[in-house]
């Protein structure tokens, strides 16, 4: 596999079912695929033309996204972690996939908005199911889709309601007084901080609720803000009200954007 960029705003790997023949060929191919925008392959490395390698970078302006095609199934710590958090329908499409590509939008234009860098390369990622992938893994937010599930949406459509598709969710740490963390994984594709929050154990079905719920919440709500709330401001989301702390504990994944935390200000719901 060739060295990917050291950092990139959001990424994507497709999964296709037989063997490449051009590397170079589908790149052309994402790139012409791609509606209402003006892509050009700026530079391309792959050991012949025919080859089942290759790498290139897409530009349009200001815009750039590697797109790095591999002859191979994915292997590695993206593999190891896909089986952490992908579907039944796509565990399978991973057990039989033959080779797959990596795209990485790597520059955005300076004043666009939030979603902007997200639905590039979602354009760029919807192509490569026309051309045959069957599904897709979103890293950066730990989610995968198939074929079937994503084709149902266009990329060019997707606003603030769709990025919970695209985000997930982890337990993160107990701390010795037994309040349970949780962080969100994804938040970073669309220019947020990441976000997590702390509960008192034991975690039954109604605090995952309430978790899943400001999680869900939140990310509509920053976009339309166009930013994260300030320290000290609560939102009500589900019955429960929470409140900006930002006291981040050691334990906790900082995001490219940091990681901003909310403490439960109101008792859950019974």
């Amino acid at each position: 596999m060739h060295a990917l960029p050291e950092r990139w705003i959001a990424s994507s790997v497709v999964l296709f079912p037989g063997p490449s023949h051009s590397g170079a060929h589908l790149i052309e191919a994402t790139r012409d695929r791609v509606a209402g925008h003006q892509w050009e392959v700026k530079h391309g490395s792959s050991g012949e033309e025919t080859s089942p390698d290759a790498r290139g970078t897409l530009c349009d302006g200001p815009w750039a996204c590697e797109l790095v095609v591999a002859a191979a199934p994915l292997s590695g710590a993206l593999r190891r972690e896909a089986d952490d958090y992908v579907s039944r329908e796509v565990r399978q499409v991973l057990a039989r996939h033959r080779h797959h590509a990596r795209l990485l939008l790597t520059r955005a234009a300076p004043s666009c908005a939030l979603m902007d860098p997200f639905r590039r390369l979602a354009g760029l990622t919807w192509a490569a199911l026309d051309l045959g992938a069957t599904a897709v893994l979103w890293p950066d937010g730990r989610r995968a889709g198939t074929a079937r599930d994503l084709l149902r949406f266009a990329p060019n459509a997707l606003g603030p309601a769709d990025v919970h598709r695209f985000v997930g969710v982890d337990r993160c740490a107990e701390e010795p007084r037994g309040r349970v963390w949780f962080h969100t994984r994804g938040y970073a594709q669309f220019g947020l901080p990441e976000v997590a929050c702390a509960l008192p154990g034991p975690i039954g079905d109604a605090e995952q609720d309430a978790v899943r719920a400001l999680f869900t919440a939140l990310a509509p709500y920053f976009l339309e803000l166009g930013s994260a709330l300030e320290n000290g401001h609560t939102i009500e989301v589900g019955g429960c009200l929470w409140r900006v702390d930002n006291q981040v504990p050691v334990f906790l994944p900082i995001g490219p954007n940091g990681v901003q935390t909310y403490e439960l200000v109101e008792a859950l719901p019974t």
